[in-house]
Formats: structure tokens, C-alpha cells, sequence
């Protein structure tokens, strides 16, 4: 019996430190440029994994205006350039917004605000 508990101990020990070392964060040096916002916005990231993504612009009022993407990303580097513009094509009114990056899966957000001017 010692020696059942004493490899099962060692087996959780070693899942526990191989865990550690596993990249559990599927994105990475996420950034929203400029911060203020006249023409284009520029929305990069690094995928870690293969993964569904959903990038959105949200307004003030928590409200999405936009998707600028809904896809299943492999690993690589993305960038995307936004216009100010919703879903309609209508020019956005000057003020502050969020960029969102959501991992459906893992309800995992990353976001950075930007104004538009």
C-alpha cells in the first residue's frame, strides 16, 4: 500500500511540474496602436496555439459595433487594421472604445482601449 501511495504521489508531482511549464495563454504581446485613433487603428497579437478567436470593438456603452474577426487562428503572428468604422461601414463618432480579443472557448479577454479623434 505505501508503495502505490508513494508512486502515485511521484505521478502527481511530476504532472504538477510538466504542467507548469505548458503555455496556457493562447495570446501574446497583444496591442492596439495608436492609442488615439484618426484614420487606422492597427490590432496585433501572436497566437500561441491553435484557437478560436473573436476581435471585437466595443463602445461606451458595452455594446459591440463591430467583429473584425471570428476565425480559428493557428499559431503565428496577426495584424489587422481597422477603419472607425460598425458593422454598417458608418464612420464611429469620436470617443472612447475597446478592442477585444475573446477566446470562445476558455472565456478568456484581453482588451486594450483606444480614442477615436
Amino acid at each position: 500500500m505505501k508503495k502505490r501511495l508513494i508512486v502515485l504521489f511521484l505521478l502527481v508531482c511530476t504532472m504538477v511540474l510538466f504542467a507548469g511549464n505548458k503555455t496556457y495563454e493562447n495570446i501574446s504581446n497583444f496591442s492596439v496602436s495608436p492609442e488615439e485613433v484618426s484614420d487606422l487603428a492597427v490590432i496585433s497579437f501572436y497566437c500561441n496555439n491553435d484557437v478560436h478567436l473573436t476581435i471585437e470593438v466595443i463602445n461606451q456603452e458595452g455594446l459591440v459595433v463591430t467583429t473584425i474577426a471570428s476565425n480559428i487562428f493557428t499559431v503565428g503572428d496577426y495584424t489587422f487594421e481597422w477603419d472607425r468604422t460598425d458593422f454598417s461601414g458608418n464612420l464611429l463618432q469620436n470617443g472612447s472604445y475597446t478592442v477585444q480579443v475573446k477566446e470562445n472557448k476558455r472565456f478568456v479577454t484581453k482588451r486594450k482601449t483606444l480614442i477615436l479623434k
